[in-house]
């Protein structure tokens, strides 16, 4: 888990839930992926311009990558065996290389502006950039590292997540709208439509086995929610 408020990355047990260690992770971790072939944990450090690097063995900083910008969201992609994060400031998306731990390169995000979540479909090497800038979602091919086309999403959009059974993408936003993709062709998804799910409500996580999604909202009436819904086609 992360702690944007004291920067640091917080590890739990998963079966007792309780605290088994504390580690940095900059000035302002926001976003958080794990490679499981070499067993690494890679933290985005958004204000910071960094990505922190964890021994996910032993729970141990291996190393700290310096990026050319802030960082948003980042995500470890199997097919091309690369760590990928935007970075908000250039408009681009970087690629790192998770064995030697270091940047690789820059796809440029044409039409994009202050990228900042990131997705990428399963096994695919396509990727989807949420830019907050001008809310459009960015498809890239990773492989070709060039833009494939972009659709237009709620305002401020914030953290994605995908449905692989259902072939949905959603995107939460700073708006509290969320916008709800289609991605059963993967370089060509369909926009389905925006809801509204409650103030605030910019974090979005999904069960792939329920295929509800939940919402942890700050403040309705006063206290702090998880919010659930559950779409109209799920089984």
């Amino acid at each position: 888990g992360l702690s944007s408020g004291t920067g640091m990355v917080v590890i739990f047990d998963s079966e007792t839930l309780k605290e088994v260690s504390r580690l940095p992770g900059g000035v302002f971790p926001d976003g958080i992926a794990y490679d499981p072939v070499e067993q690494r944990v890679f933290v985005s450090d958004e204000l910071g311009s960094a990505v922190t690097v964890i021994d996910a063995r032993n729970n141990r900083p291996l190393a700290r990558i310096k990026m050319a910008g802030q960082v948003g969201n980042v995500q470890f992609d199997r097919a091309t065996g690369k760590v990928y994060a935007p970075l908000q400031t250039r408009n681009v998306l970087a690629v790192i290389d998770p064995i030697k731990n270091i940047f690789v390169t820059d796809i440029p995000l044409a039409g994009c502006r202050h990228p900042h979540g990131l997705a990428i479909a399963a096994g695919t090497a396509v990727g989807y950039v949420a830019c907050d800038g001008n809310d459009v979602l960015a498809i890239v091919d990773l492989e070709a590292k060039r833009i494939m086309g972009s659709r237009p999403i709620a305002h401020d959009p914030d953290v994605l997540a995908m449905d692989p059974d259902m072939k949905r993408q959603y995107i939460a936003s700073e708006s509290g709208n969320m916008s709800t993709l289609d991605v059963t062709n993967p370089g060509v998804p369909v926009p389905l439509g925006d809801i509204f799910v409650g103030e605030d409500a910019h974090a979005v996580a999904v069960d792939p086995s329920s295929h509800r999604l939940y919402f942890a909202l700050a403040s309705v009436k006063g206290k702090a929610v998880l919010r659930v819904l559950s779409p109209r086609t799920a089984h």
